[in-house]
């Protein structure tokens, strides 16, 4: 296990704990009066942890995630990836507080206690919903740039994000400004570092924009390009095989002497019935000073799925993502998918590798709580980036909680 003993017996409790209240509260709220009671008589979690004021004004609602993985690696005979063949994590385990205040104000704080590469805070922002159509928020979120990253992690199609995610920005302290439309949407923003480095990876500021000029219940067309301007001190790209547990075939190392990158992407989604495809390109260029090289650097991928049980990817046009699949069945819904991602961080002097995945999905959704998904991952970097080349096989399977 990549995380210790201790950190997952916290997280397991507290969300023991929260479950546990949750199913206390359902009972003592079964009346037919009660708004937590369902016409169907089946348990909702999220309504369940749902509070709000007699007025409307005041509300607070309790949530998380629990991801659980497992992996095995195959031909990875110089250990490239992880020095065992197989092994186990929490990838994500995070419990979140959001809810209104006073009508028009916004507030969410959001905390994995799985994480241990990046800060353990994700979402911990203020927002102002008073001028609608546009919105206002201000501290840590995520920087608006990619379709993909916009798509929370419980609704992305495969385990993990494709190999353009190393350009993705993550998670910022910043404000952010959103206006939406029944099928468009837009958000600009200025941020600095993230909540540990702070500063140091420099201001910048972003623009997405996105539309959705067919949009019906069972079909779509999504289309969005997003530019972000950063000043950074130093920069380092690299992408996991599409395997959290897996190490980095692909990497730049710290670019020093940077003036300032530029991001660029473009993004695409159709769903059509039961069948969709979506695909992005990411470009970033970076500008050095004292007679430094200016590398650009790209990736893209596209890929399709298939609900075999007539499900449709489900779609929110004011935040330009999809969002959480609903099982038609009481056996639940099953989906196939497949996906081809490319990157590459050669260019200029800077070796930092070219890789190409292609990987192969199932997922099997019991309910709007529930996914349990297998993927396997055929990676080629070629090369590497120690100049090597690299075709492992990876088999990884995930068991997924939301409430």
């Amino acid at each position: 296990m990549r995380n210790n003993i201790s950190g997952q017996g916290i997280a397991l409790t507290l969300f023991a704990v929260i479950i546990t209240a949750t199913t206390t509260l359902y009972a003592a709220n079964a009346d037919p009066g009660s708004e937590y009671n369902l016409r169907d008589e089946e348990f909702n979690i999220k309504k369940a942890l749902r509070f709000k004021s007699a007025d409307g004004d005041f509300s607070l609602r309790l949530g998380g995630r629990l991801h659980a993985d497992a992996a095995r690696f195959m031909g990875d005979d110089n250990r490239r990836l992880n020095t065992d063949s197989q092994d186990s994590e929490f990838r994500r385990a995070r419990l979140f507080v959001s809810g209104k205040a006073f009508d028009d104000w916004r507030y969410r704080f959001e905390y994995d206690f799985a994480s241990s590469r990046n800060f353990r805070i994700k979402s911990a922002w203020v927002g102002y919903n008073g001028f609608k159509p546009i919105t206002i928020r201000a501290g840590n979120m995520l920087e608006p740039f990619s379709l993909e990253n916009m798509t929370s992690s419980n609704n992305i199609t495969f385990m993990e994000r494709a190999l353009p995610k190393a350009f993705s920005p993550g998670y910022k302290t910043g404000a952010l400004i959103n206006s939406y439309g029944n099928n468009w949407s837009a958000a600009v923003g200025i941020f600095d570092g993230n909540v540990r480095n702070g500063g140091k990876n420099g201001w910048g500021t972003v623009v997405r924009i996105t539309a959705a000029p067919v949009r019906s219940r069972h079909r779509l067309l999504h289309v969005g390009m997003a530019v972000e301007y950063r000043r950074p001190e130093t920069v380092n790209y690299g992408s996991r095989p599409e395997a959290n547990l897996a190490g980095k075939l692909v990497k730049t190392g710290t670019l020093h002497d940077v003036d300032h990158t530029v991001a660029f992407g473009l993004e695409a989604a159709v769903v059509y019935e039961a069948f969709s495809l979506q695909g992005e390109y990411t470009r970033i260029s970076v500008e050095r000073i004292k007679q430094r090289s200016d590398p650009d650097f790209n990736g893209w991928y596209i890929f399709g799925s298939w609900f075999v049980t007539g499900e449709h990817r489900r779609y929110n046009a004011k935040k330009g993502a999809f969002v959480q699949v609903r099982p038609k069945s009481p056996y639940g819904a099953w989906e196939l998918a497949a996906r081809y991602s490319t990157v590459n961080l050669e260019n200029k002097g800077i070796t930092g590798g070219r890789e190409n995945n292609v990987t192969l999905g199932v997922n099997w959704y019991p309910n709007r709580n529930l996914r349990f998904m297998v993927n396997y991952v055929r990676a080629n970097a070629s090369p590497d980036r120690r100049g090597n080349i690299e075709s492992p096989d990876i088999i990884q399977m995930r068991a997924q909680l939301v409430f």
